[in-house]
């Protein structure tokens, strides 16, 4: 088709381009030639983790036949050659990517039995079992493992990572993954993973320094933070995460200049808030908010009280809201204002 010879011509002249891998495997699957399909997907993957197996969400898109059918054929290869462990594999990345963590689980396994160099199938297999470990039943809104067998798939997972890393030890993605399991484990080692994966893929680095700079916003460490927020301004946003990008885009120039607060450079951080009100998202509240604090902290209570009142107008319901009023009229001397502010923030958050 046209856009396999497209993606085919798009990669010749720069093979690290994740979306073309996926978008030709997306119409290799559409024509039935699974195999070339799978390779695609697994390609995009190494070069994007967004786009691994299990995670970019393939099969939402009105593919699901499509994917009953590349399991029939994998099915068919295994029983075929049942000491294979292509076979397995790409059956395990079609059940990863319709979500059947136990049988992709399972399939990567056999795989691995068959060859144990096969360096993304242990990368893979950890993709799977962290995923299991995150998935919420949507019906109660809770994962269905307890926390203790949580903990024990993540450092499962992180093993399989280390595997796969051992095997190839410029597995970009692999680091990356393995830095998001180690944040539930340790943020130390999370660092690391991230710094690796930035050095290793700087073109799909984008959230890697975000994740890298919510850890450091742990640790209040203001300046890494201010450099991780601006490094993944600057950089593309990866397609296959864009459900996420709108809301880190959002975020993003918010969490700089809280930094900047953090760091006392009042002028920087107000800038910054103004940068932020600029970009869409869900934070215009949080950002009339904390901008209306910073002109508070200024001695500019005028531009205080726009921002604060707005904010007001924006979240009736909020006890912040009305909190963050109410030291702007004590530092215009109408305390008794203050104090119906401050009841009322009481009222909409009783203490318990």
């Amino acid at each position: 088709t046209r856009a396999i010879e497209a993606s085919t011509a798009g990669l010749k002249i720069d093979p690290k381009i994740a979306e073309l891998y996926n978008i030709r495997g997306n119409n290799y699957m559409a024509q039935g030639n699974y195999q070339k399909a799978v390779a695609d997907y697994v390609a995009a993957g190494k070069l994007d983790p967004g786009y691994s197996a299990g995670l970019y969400g393939r099969s939402f898109f009105g593919r699901t036949e499509e994917w009953n059918k590349a399991i029939a054929s994998f099915s068919a290869a295994v029983a075929r050659s049942p000491r294979s462990a292509a076979a397995y594999f790409n059956r395990a990345v079609i059940y990863a990517d319709m979500s059947v963590w136990d049988k992709a689980i399972a399939d990567y396994s056999q795989a691995i039995r068959l060859d144990p160099k096969l360096a993304n199938a242990y990368y893979l297999r950890g993709v799977a079992q962290f995923q299991m470990a995150t998935d919420f039943d949507v019906r109660s809104y809770k994962n269905k493992m307890t926390d203790a067998k949580r903990r024990s798939v993540f450092y499962r997972a992180t093993a399989d990572y280390g595997t796969a890393i051992r095997l190839d030890p410029k597995f970009a993605s692999a680091y990356y993954q393995r830095a998001v399991a180690l944040e539930e484990l340790t943020k130390d080692a999370a660092v690391r993973d991230y710094s690796t994966f930035i050095q290793l893929n700087p073109a799909y680095s984008g959230h890697a320094h975000y994740k890298r700079g919510e850890i450091y916003q742990g640790r209040k460490e203001w300046d890494k933070v201010i450099a991780d927020f601006k490094a993944y301004r600057q950089l593309p946003r990866p397609i296959s995460t864009k459900s996420m990008v709108y809301y880190m885009d959002s975020s993003a120039p918010h969490r700089i200049a809280d930094a900047y607060m953090e760091k006392g450079d009042i002028s920087r951080g107000i800038a910054m808030y103004d940068e932020a009100m600029n970009v869409p998202g869900e934070g215009r509240y949080s950002n009339l908010r904390d901008r209306g604090l910073a002109y508070v902290l200024k001695g500019d209570i005028p531009k205080a009280m726009a921002d604060l009142n707005a904010a007001v107008l924006l979240r009736p319901n909020y006890a912040d809201a009305y909190t963050s009023r109410a030291k702007a009229y004590r530092k215009l001397g109408q305390v008794e204002r203050a104090g119906l502010d401050e009841q009322m923030a009481a009222v909409l958050s009783p203490k318990k």
